[in-house]
């Protein structure tokens, strides 16, 4: 494994790139993919901001913020490492959110095969 000790669930076919087979009529920008995912980690929370950080105080919530904003952000990227595995193992170009977690579970280890169509 040369150092790298991730352990990816469905990257057994490295021969396949997934981003060659897309046909995507109007893919994303690095810009909207932000707004998106700011807009994601926002929405109604926002709204709750004001009170948590009356309770919490501001150096506790602006370090909690930072804390959870960078939990998000690491959950995301091991989801998008996941779907990219599983694209490569099932041969499929794109797989939505549902798809991912049924590959993931139909992939992985052999106690929760069963569960993969629960997961989707």
């Amino acid at each position: 494994m040369d150092g790298d000790k991730r352990i990816t669930v469905c990257n057994d076919n490295n021969d396949y790139n997934p981003f060659e087979h897309r046909k995507v009529e109007k893919p994303n920008s690095n810009v909207r993919s932000l707004a998106n995912l700011l807009k994601a980690s926002l929405g109604s929370g926002l709204l709750a901001m004001p009170l948590a950080f009356a309770n919490a105080g501001w150096v506790v919530g602006i370090i909690g913020t930072i804390i959870i904003a960078f939990i998000c952000g690491h959950c995301v990227h091991i989801f998008v490492d996941t779907s990219r595995g599983c694209c490569k193992a099932e041969r499929k170009p794109l797989m939505s959110y549902a798809e991912t977690c049924r590959a993931t579970f139909a992939n992985g280890p052999k106690a929760v095969r069963p569960y993969a169509r629960a997961a989707r």
